[in-house]
């Protein structure tokens, strides 16, 4: 073809004009007299929660589209793409703002995540059937159109601040009326745009003690001076310079390497506190525990490992694996997500249940996700005090519930349950718990589907999102105490769309066999991903200017350590690539060869031909030196604890109510609503049961397969409240809670698995930290009751997680700064095994003439109890589990309910007896007659303590009269008695002596329970 000026002035003119473009906007709003539901939230919650008064607000979506589209194509998305022309106008490149005194828009920083965005550039490219640039892109932003006489600058500031946007991920800009009209301001394009070219810095690491703090310090390796120094002497040896010089290195560590030991020795990747060398001492004794993680989490699951043929493969891969049936096992990890979800409750939420989901995908040959759950331990979101937190406890609450919801609900896994925890302790960091759970065949081409292997001469090949500068020290500063220096730099946005693609793809790939390992981008990013897949291989070369980049600029090492989402890296055979890229473009993922396993014995990376890490395998995972820390227990007499001396209660129903109506007793049913249970079609007993399905079942139970009535019972246990007394029972009774409510709705010990996920104030000593002895003191004694209890149960921990950081700095209304340390927390997540999900019962009273049963001895156990804590008190006699004597009832009343002669069963939890028999009997819609004096209790008289007592193993149970012989007869040998009745009418009479004791309307204690979140 003949060069022609014509065409080539052409081309020329249409370069420029594509790159002068300016970006369209388009503008979305509801039409005149069309409910704004999110306007009136907002104004709702600048009333209520900033005292701002406000007439009124409204909301503005907008899409601003930096696109090469024409006026034609324009219109048509704001048609059919971004309005609904029933209830909204659209308006493109115009101003559809009108009446409103102050106009706020907020919209993502540069390298924030916008998921929406992401979505509608993809829904563009789908609905007008072009080609979207690389460098083309849709952002969203929202304006929020806000009326009131007296607000000021200072007022919008304060809700765009406290209430709209986090300064962390957002930008916004604040207007008047007059002042839009005149100037028509927008928000800067988020385009991310790093003026530099990407370096491989050099660092010298022989230097004083001091300045090797500073090295950590500076670059958030979250290293102490121990292991700076074992750093530092690994480069001084002669035959690693000697190794590191063939590859264009020297005794200088680059940045990449130094960031490789921030994350592969992180708290949070290699649990220092939990493998520590710890010397433990009490009154009575003195021991040395070489790793609590070795001596008690891991000695108790490999025994019952070797003892239970149906646990197949634990505490290596990212999650558990136990036999579900003959064809398939399930996998379960619970993991949390606190700091990041402390910075951004919304991105750390998300990132946090989408990082888990893939947990179970790349367990084994990968795992198809069956469900996921949740639980919110934060401060008290009502909290009036003087501590002024960066996010106010309700603002958190309410956006790590949005992140787990989007989470969940966009990747089609069903949300089945979860747990509330509230306390002021967790106002400096949250305790925020994800689970995800995947079904993974047992024989997958021939072998078995918990296997995997990255072997020499596998390409690596990492599959999903790109790689940005969202994520980068996830692991470091996840393991450090909360406070100003925390940055914004590890705070991300998970896409669960992008996923939920890649998901489908690799069950695909799996079932062809087209890769030999794979596991997940999480804390580390590639470094730990690739690194430790590697471990099988003993070696890898890592091509880091392959890797696909959101946005170009990064560095080497960011690129190496990047948290950013939505990928896993696979070993895939090189024979098999080509099959495994061209399936990867029919689902439409990105996949990409990124380096290949190797025998070399060497952590290796380049950036375009030029070294980046050089490093040997074995100290990358072996080199951290163990740490070696002081533990000295207190009994609670030593710490001045004692039982207190309370006047009896006058006015019993006044004081249940008050009961019901407490944090963690009330109803959260808000919460629960906003998640998807009933996706994949799964659901059999909801989290919500009972006459109007809204009061909390005991557990959950899902059928899985749709040709087996097999199913799955998931729970819960957490008690922190105990643990000021004793971590020991605090750990015991949370260990049997969670088996308690599997037991409650059919489940059995025949199987039941856990994951243990810890959350812990620092046990580490320094000047802020005075008791860090009596802190580690606490973590030894649970991790004793862990493995006293796993074993006694039978219940193995499969999987777990540690987040050992949960303190930080909260500055006080005044100005002055205190620190603030959370409960010592554990969360024990359960999954047990139903032979017949067709025999499951739940919490309600169903019918009348009923009799009620209860199971279980009531004892003097109101230590850490709701009831003390109502009246001021923390108490001495913390409840204690009897495993022997709870075996022995579980197995026959797991035997009852399998006959089909329980009409309802539930544990006795938070709140003791008054609280249980209350939610039955609303449950149910039914009153009930109970016998006090007929309680079975030891040594207990007091009518408030027989009430509010905590003991556990004990359960309420109905039976209709005719199943009393048969039922009595299979509970003989243990404690029970049939205490009274369920009534024809509504009301709830609890008598002693023949004398009332509480008589109210059901529906009165339904109201209190109720009332407390009603209108949150």
């Amino acid at each position: 073809m003949k060069y022609n000026k014509k065409i080539a002035r052409e081309i020329k003119v249409r370069k420029i004009i594509f790159f002068i473009i300016m970006p369209h906007r388009i503008e979305v709003g509801f039409k005149e007299g069309i409910r704004d539901a999110a306007g009136e939230r907002v104004k709702k919650r600048i009333i209520e929660d900033l005292n701002i008064p406000v007439e009124n607000a409204k909301t503005i979506n907008v899409y601003t589209i930096d696109a090469d589209l024409s006026k034609e194509q324009l219109s048509f998305l704001g048609e059919n793409l971004f309005s609904d022309p029933i209830i909204q106008e659209f308006s493109i490149d115009k101003r559809l703002a009108r009446d409103f005194d102050w106009l706020i828009e907020v919209g993502f920083k540069p390298g924030v995540t916008d998921n929406i965005g992401k979505t509608a550039k993809e829904a563009v490219k789908d609905i007008l059937k072009i080609e979207v640039g690389k460098d083309e892109a849709i952002y969203t932003s929202r304006q929020f159109l806000v009326s009131g006489e007296k607000l000021t600058n200072q007022d919008l500031e304060r809700i765009s601040r406290d209430l709209l946007a986090n300064e962390l991920i957002q930008q916004w800009f604040i207007t008047d009326y007059k002042s839009f009209l005149k100037k028509g301001e927008n928000l800067p394009l988020p385009k991310v745009k790093i003026p530099r070219q990407p370096t491989i810095a050099l660092v010298d690491l022989n230097v004083s003690d001091e300045d090797l703090l500073k090295i950590s310090q500076e670059r958030k390796l979250a290293l102490n001076l121990q292991e700076m120094q074992v750093i530092q002497d690994y480069f001084a040896r002669s035959e690693v310079i000697k190794e590191r010089q063939k590859v264009g290195l020297d005794r200088r560590a680059t940045d990449a390497e130094l960031e490789v030991f921030g994350q592969t020795w992180s708290e949070h990747c290699k649990h220092k506190i939990f493998n520590a060398k710890i010397n433990y001492k009490n009154k009575n004794e003195e021991i040395e525990i070489d790793s609590l993680f070795k001596t008690y989490i891991k000695s108790s699951t490999k025994q019952l490992e070797k003892e239970l043929d149906w646990v197949v493969s634990t505490l290596w891969d990212n999650s558990g694996v136990v036999r579900f049936n003959n064809d398939w096992l399930l996998a379960v990890k619970c993991e949390t997500h606190n700091s990041p979800s402390n910075e951004e409750p919304y991105g750390g939420a998300i990132t946090g249940i989408v990082g888990v989901y893939r947990d179970p995908m790349g367990t084994g040959k990968g795992g198809k996700l069956i469900y996921g759950t949740y639980g919110f331990c934060t401060g008290n979101p009502f909290y009036n005090g003087n501590l002024k937190p960066k996010l106010h406890p309700k603002r958190l609450l309410e956006g790590i519930r949005k992140g787990v919801e989007d989470g969940g609900n966009k990747h089609g896994v069903p949300t089945v349950y979860g747990i509330t925890f509230f306390d002021d302790g967790y106002m400096a960091k949250p305790a925020i718990y994800v689970l995800a759970s995947g079904l993974i065949p047992a024989k997958v081409n021939g072998e078995p589907g918990f296997q995997k292997k990255a072997e020499p001469g596998n390409l690596v090949v990492m599959v999903g999102g790109k790689v940005g500068i969202d994520g980068i020290h996830g692991a470091t500063e996840s393991s450090m105490e909360a406070g100003e220096w925390i940055s914004a730099s590890h705070v991300q946005i998970g896409d669960p769309f992008t996923q939920k693609k890649m998901h489908d793809f690799l069950i695909e790939a799996r079932d062809l066999g087209l890769y030999k390992c794979i596991t997940d981008n999480g804390a580390g990013g590639l470094s730990s991903s690739v690194g430790e897949m590697a471990q099988f291989s003993n070696g890898f070369e890592l091509w880091l200017d392959k890797i696909p980049l959101k946005y170009s600029g990064l560095d080497p090492w960011q690129i190496l350590v990047s948290e950013s989402q939505e990928r896993m890296t696979l070993a895939v055979l090189p024979e098999k690539i080509d099959k495994f890229l061209e399936l990867a473009k029919k689902h439409d993922v990105e996949a990409t060869i990124i380096g290949r396993f190797t025998s070399s014995g060497k952590f290796y990376s380049t950036y375009n031909g030029k070294t980046v890490t050089y490093l040997d395998m074995d100290f990358v995972h072996h080199g951290v030196p163990q740490m070696r820390l002081e533990a000295e227990w207190l009994s609670p007499k030593e710490r001045g604890f004692s039982e207190p001396e309370l006047e009896e209660i006058s006015d019993h129903n006044s004081f249940l109510k008050e009961m019901l109506a407490r944090l963690n007793i009330c109803s959260k049913e808000y919460i629960v609503r906003q998640f998807d249970h009933e996706v994949q079609g799964t659901s059999v007993v909801k989290h919500l049961v009972g006459r109007d399905s809204d009061v909390y079942s005991d557990a959950v139970v899902i059928k899985p397969l749709y040709d087996s009535y097999k199913g799955i019972t998931i729970a819960a246990g957490i008690n922190p409240k105990y643990g000021q007394i004793d971590t020991y029972w605090m750990t015991a009774l949370s260990i049997e809670e969670a088996i308690r409510r599997i037991i409650a709705v059919g489940g059995s010990l025949k199987q039941i698995v856990l994951n243990d996920n810890f959350c812990w104030p620092s046990p580490l000593p320094s000047k802020n930290n005075p008791d860090a002895k009596y802190k580690l003191a606490q973590l030894v004694r649970a991790n004793q009751a862990l493995y006293d209890f796993t074993l006694a149960f039978k219940t193995p921990c499969i999987s777990g997680k540690d987040s050992m950081s949960m303190d930080g700095t909260i500055k006080k209304s005044g100005g002055s700064e205190v620190r603030n340390s959370a409960l010592p927390t554990i969360q024990f997540s359960a999954a047990g095994e139903i032979d017949d999900v067709r025999k499951c019962v739940t919490m309600d009273v169903k019918k009348p003439r009923g009799l009620v049963y209860i199971l279980g001895i009531t004892r003097d156990e109101l230590g850490g109890s709701e009831y003390y804590e109502m009246r001021g008190k923390i108490g001495l006699n913390v409840p204690k589990v009897d495993a022997k004597t709870a075996i022995k009832l579980y197995t026959a009343l797991s035997e009852a309910i399998k006959e089909g002669i329980v009409d309802s069963c539930h544990g006795v939890y938070k709140g003791g007896l008054a609280v249980a028999l209350a939610q039955i009997s609303f449950a149910g819609g039914y009153g009930l007659e109970i016998d006090l004096d007929k309680i079975p209790t030891e040594n207990l008289k007091r009518i408030d303590k027989i009430l509010y007592s905590e003991s556990p193993s004990r359960f309420l149970i109905t039976i209709s009269p005719e199943n009393k012989g048969r039922f009595e007869k299979i509970l003989k040998e243990n404690i029970f008695k049939e205490i009274g009745k369920v009534r024809d009418d509504e009301e709830f009479l609890i008598v002693a002596k023949r004398k009332p004791i509480v008589q109210e309307d059901i529906y009165k204690l339904k109201e209190a329970w109720q009332k407390t979140f009603k209108d949150f």
